[in-house]
C-alpha cells in the first residue's frame, strides 16, 4: 500500500445546505448541517455553549449498523452536556449511514478522523490517503499495536496500516 497524497489539514469542505439552528434549554446551541463536498456530504450535529467562549473541541465518530442506535442518545446527551461547559462537540454520520450522502450504504472509501498523537506514534495535521481497498480493520491493528494489544489479524484485515507516524 502506498500513500497516495498527503497534505495538510484544510478543515471540512461545507455542503452548499445551510445548517438549522436550536437552542437547548440547557444552554447550547445545536446546529445540523451537512459537511464535506455535494454528493458526499455527511450529516452533522454541532455543539456549541450558548453565550460562552469555546475552550476545546471533541469529535464523536458515531458507530455503524445497530451500535448505532444503542449510543445515539448517550452522543446527543454528552454534546447537550459539554457544549455549555465551554467544549464544542461535533457528532456526524458516515457516508452512506444515517442521513449522510450515498446510496450505496457500505462502508467502502470511509473518511476517518483520528484524534490524538497516540502517545506520540501518529503524526497529526495530515490528510493521508491510501490507494486500492485497504480495510478499516487494517487501522484498527496499527491502533492496537500501539495501544500494546499485538493481534496477529482482525476481521478482514490484510496487515498494519502504514505511514501514520
Amino acid at each position: 500500500m502506498d500513500v497516495v497524497n498527503v497534505e495538510p489539514n484544510r478543515g471540512p469542505v461545507l455542503a452548499s445546505r445551510e445548517p438549522a439552528t436550536r437552542l437547548d434549554a440547557g444552554g447550547s446551541i445545536e446546529e445540523a448541517s451537512f459537511i464535506g463536498p455535494e454528493g458526499r456530504a455527511m450529516f452533522a450535529f454541532l455543539h456549541l455553549p450558548d453565550g460562552a467562549p469555546v475552550l476545546g473541541g471533541l469529535v464523536v465518530c458515531s458507530p455503524m449498523d445497530a451500535e448505532t442506535l444503542r449510543h445515539y442518545r448517550k452522543e446527543v446527551l454528552l454534546g447537550r452536556m459539554l457544549a455549555p461547559r465551554g467544549v464544542a462537540v461535533l457528532r456526524f454520520h458516515y457516508r452512506g449511514a444515517g442521513n449522510s450522502d450515498g446510496d450505496e450504504h457500505n462502508y467502502d472509501n470511509l473518511p476517518m478522523l483520528l484524534d490524538g498523537r497516540g502517545g506520540g506514534t501518529i503524526r497529526p495535521g495530515r490528510h493521508v490517503r491510501y490507494a486500492g481497498d485497504v480495510p478499516l480493520t487494517n487501522l484498527w491493528l496499527a491502533l492496537l499495536d500501539r495501544m500494546g494489544a499485538t493481534v496477529p489479524a482482525l476481521g478482514d484485515s490484510t496487515g498494519r496500516l502504514p505511514s501514520l507516524s
